[in-house]
């Protein structure tokens, strides 16, 4: 893959021949391992999610976008629409930066309706000449007949005293009759953390506290905060990066969420141990919405930073995941395939061969009730030399993940992926789509996320110590 300068990292869209960006657009719509219900980059690379949130019966999901290469240069807001989360539309570039304060992007941020108006938040990055960052937190409003956001205004210039310019990712929302906005930073002693700030007319902010959580130390970063309030529980929803992957966290950063109850005033919050949010190899920057039916859904990036993919070589990079509900039971934070996802199934007569069922679409949604308490495995996108690999081990309590592929994606850290189970295996869904699959252990207490990139034509599922009887597959057919 090239090398990118600066220059070309940072040109604008708006620079580019007409002829030179409809090739591209030509060159990724034909590129292989094209995802069929994921919402992913027409051109480019796709990375966090943004702006989340439902007016009327139309949801709106913006995510990072830098559209003239895989790589990470002037980021964009991209829109996509949808009435059910399933199908999209995708409708352009909302969040174009076109002001001083986003000179070098804009990046992530959220979305709150207010008094009928989508009220964009996100993080201006701007650099100077010598290249110095100076972090602007602006309020905008999307409007929707134009498709774009407007009204720009920075909120909150440069990062608060003791910290630095990492300092980005506004989460803004409403708790009784005052607005909060939640941002990840870096403390000038080089320690990850957040900061919460409070408004009454979502204009003028005021720093309010660092939140104090009992995780010291742990990482240098803390990107992509999320904090809401689900059955009772305040759940704290962020990304830290710098943690030692001697601990026992496998990926080059992770995503994961603390749980228990937020004092406002104090900014104090009292919680359990952070747990990940997935276990998968590819699972990032996450956030939530609550719905119109009171339901809080959240979307991932399906991606890492600084890990090259092989679609990259085609001009594109990345997706988001599928949409999640969310729930707690017992202080711990579940996650599963939004309900819409069950219209789209259609019955598929599985066709056997031999140990393997064979001849499987190439997007389905598996379901398995597990009746064994023995160990077990489970191979997906079985091609005989491909195969993504599950295996249970009943004796360590321990679900492991291997991807066998020979397109692989870059892993600077070991070949698998696991987590420790509390309790035995008795429920696993798989969602399949063409480059990916999201596995939820257990009715989502354990997820997997994980990206793959097949040679095989076809693909087939085997198992050990699973019968094959027991998997109900289900075809998944979205236009």
């Amino acid at each position: 893959m090239k090398e990118w300068s600066r220059t070309e990292r940072y040109r604008k869209i708006e620079d580019v021949f007409i002829e030179e960006y409809e090739a591209l657009l030509h060159s990724v719509e034909k590129a292989r391992w094209r995802q069929k219900f994921h919402v992913q980059p027409v051109s480019g690379l796709l990375n966090d999610p943004n702006g989340l949130v439902q007016k009327g019966d139309t949801y709106h999901i913006f995510f990072q976008w830098f559209p003239l290469g895989a790589v990470h240069g002037l980021k964009y807001w991209y829109h996509a629409s949808s009435k059910d989360l399933i199908e999209f539309k995708y409708e352009g570039a909302a969040n174009i930066p076109d002001t001083t304060w986003e000179s070098h992007g804009a990046y992530s941020g959220s979305a709150l309706l207010h008094e009928e108006d989508i009220q964009i938040f996100y993080t201006g990055n701007h650099r100077s000449e010598d290249w110095n960052r100076t972090p602007y937190q602006i309020r905008g409003v999307f409007n929707e007949e134009t498709g774009v956001v407007e009204e720009k205004e920075p909120v909150i210039e440069g990062p608060h005293p003791g910290y630095t310019e990492h300092y980005r990712d506004p989460k803004v929302w409403r708790h009784e009759d005052t607005f909060y906005m939640i941002v990840g930073a870096q403390t000038t002693g080089g320690r990850g953390c957040v900061v919460l700030y409070h408004s009454k007319d979502l204009k003028e902010w005021r720093f309010h506290a660092e939140v104090k959580t009992g995780l010291a130390d742990f990482g240098y970063m803390w990107e992509c905060p999320d904090m809401f309030n689900l059955n009772g529980y305040d759940v704290l929803l962020f990304s830290p990066q710098g943690i030692a992957n001697d601990t026992g966290y496998l990926n080059v950063y992770q995503s994961g969420c603390i749980v228990g109850q937020f004092d406002y005033e104090t900014a104090v919050m009292d919680h359990d141990a952070f747990h990940l949010m997935d276990y998968g190899y590819d699972f990032y920057a996450p956030q939530t919405f609550e719905n119109s039916s009171g339901e809080r859904i959240l979307i991932g990036w399906m991606g890492l930073p600084e890990t090259g993919y092989p679609s990259d070589e085609d001009g594109w990079a990345h997706c988001l995941t599928i949409p999640r509900k969310l729930s707690i039971e017992n202080g711990r934070l579940f996650q599963e395939p939004i309900p819409q996802l069950m219209k789209y199934r259609k019955a598929h007569d599985s066709r056997y061969k031999g140990s393997k069922i064979v001849d499987l679409p190439e997007t389905y949604d598996l379901e398995v009730n597990v009746r064994t308490m023995d160990d077990f495995t489970l191979c997906l996108l079985d091609s005989g030399d491909e195969y993504f690999e599950i295996t249970y081990s009943s004796s360590r309590s321990e679900i492991q993940i291997r991807r066998h592929f020979n397109h692989e994606v870059e892993c600077r850290y070991p070949e698998y992926r696991k987590a420790a189970l509390e309790e035995p295996v008795h429920h696993l869904r798989a969602i399949v789509d063409v480059s990916s699959i999201e596995l939820f252990i257990n009715h989502g207490k354990y997820v997997f996320t994980s990206r793959m990139f097949s040679e095989a034509s076809t693909h087939d599922i085997s198992a050990h110590n699973i019968s094959l009887d027991d998997l109900n597959i289900y075809e998944l057919e979205v236009e």
